[in-house]
């Protein structure tokens, strides 16, 4: 994911996805390194990152928002559990989305199909309210 358009921007970082446990790296313009960040290391696996803003936010598998600061020291700081959501749903995958400066949060449900891995069944989009503290 890149945080600008590198031939219209000097300063940009690409962050990634990785590994098998799906821990989080990036990489600003003119590093010839990818820091970790290390919080990506002590929790459950990212499903998927977003510049938005300026900021780098990232989503776990358990549907968790996060923003990581990818500045001189990375760090990571939670900001929002994930929506309200029956347990009887099903499979759920998360995304982010980028949208006018807002960040919406898809959640994808899918379910086992005969013949078939997963079929979804069904998409809901959230957003966080202003202050970043609950789902709409």
């Amino acid at each position: 994911m890149l945080s600008a358009d590198p031939s219209l921007a000097a300063n940009f970082v690409v962050a990634i996805i990785y590994g098998v446990n799906e821990n989080i790296a990036f990489c600003r313009s003119g590093d010839v390194d990818w820091p970790l960040i290390d919080e990506s290391l002590k929790h459950s696996r990212y499903k998927d990152i977003m510049f938005c803003a300026g900021k780098l936010y990232v989503v776990d598998q358990m549907g968790r928002i996060s923003i990581c600061n990818v500045a001189n020291t990375p760090t990571m700081i939670h900001l929002a559990d994930p929506p309200q959501i029956s347990s009887w749903m099903g499979y759920k995958q998360w995304y982010l989305a980028s949208l006018n400066e807002e960040l919406p949060m898809v959640v994808r449900y899918r379910k086992v199909i005969p013949d078939f891995e997963y079929k979804t069944d069904r998409l809901d989009v959230y957003e966080l309210d202003a202050n970043g503290t609950y789902w709409l």
